[in-house]
């Protein structure tokens, strides 16, 4: 959870492992948490089996913080409950990822992803079939001795496509190579034995449907040279 020191880490699980906790309230006192450690368990989600849902979290943390002017009842507010976007996003905020739903199987209905290949079924492809897949850019790396060939990973709700771009095709779709987050890549199953990759011919940023569907994503690539 990004924020939250190892130390308050330790004590919520040392705490925990005595017996499980009750409510938002136990978890502040045996835990001794202060209200900066409940705000970053409220906003990462981790509070859910406490107090039912990220929008009552906050409530209920509200409730236990002793600066706090607030006067929460115990019954509280009718709070909407966060959709699966909302949710999705906000794991992304606060914790890199989520366990929940991957981003592209709420986008894998709609157009164009749903004219696409997931990346699991690459390997069932023959060397040398066309294919069209659309995924998150996860990696991207240059390695010295690959005569200035760049791989990306590309990752849907199924797994990872490893994606090889030649320098010919670099020079044509350079910027949707080094900055899009979420693309569309056309090109040819390249077999080496147990090992497949997609040598793409055409990218397409599609960073658009991202920011349109699930607002702002926290999305950042590992990039190596």
């Amino acid at each position: 959870i990004k924020g939250l020191n190892s130390a308050a880490a330790t004590r919520i699980v040392a705490a925990r492992a005595q017996r499980p906790f009750l409510h938002v309230d136990d978890l502040s006192a045996r835990a001794q948490l202060d209200s900066g450690e409940l705000r970053y368990l409220a906003q990462a989600g981790a509070l859910e089996a406490l107090s039912g849902n990220r929008h009552k979290a906050h409530w209920a943390v509200q409730g236990v913080l002793p600066e706090s002017n607030l006067a929460v009842p115990d019954t509280q507010a009718a709070l909407p409950i966060p959709d699966q976007a909302a949710e999705m996003v906000a794991d992304y905020a606060h914790l890199g990822f989520s366990l929940r739903a991957h981003p592209m199987r709420l986008l894998r209905p709609r157009m164009p992803f749903r004219q696409c290949s997931v990346t699991h079924a690459l390997s069932q492809l023959q060397h040398g079939r066309f294919a069209r897949v659309a995924g998150l850019v996860t990696g991207r790396q240059r390695p010295s001795t690959a005569s200035g060939v760049i791989f990306l990973t590309l990752e849907d709700e199924t797994g990872n496509a490893n994606v090889v771009i030649w320098n010919s095709v670099l020079a044509r779709f350079r910027p949707v190579v080094l900055h899009a987050r979420l693309v569309l890549i056309k090109g040819v199953v390249e077999r080496e034995g147990a090992i497949v990759h997609l040598v793409a011919g055409h990218l397409q940023n599609l960073d658009h449907h991202l920011d349109h569907h699930l607002g702002d994503l926290d999305l950042s690539s590992r990039d190596f040279h």
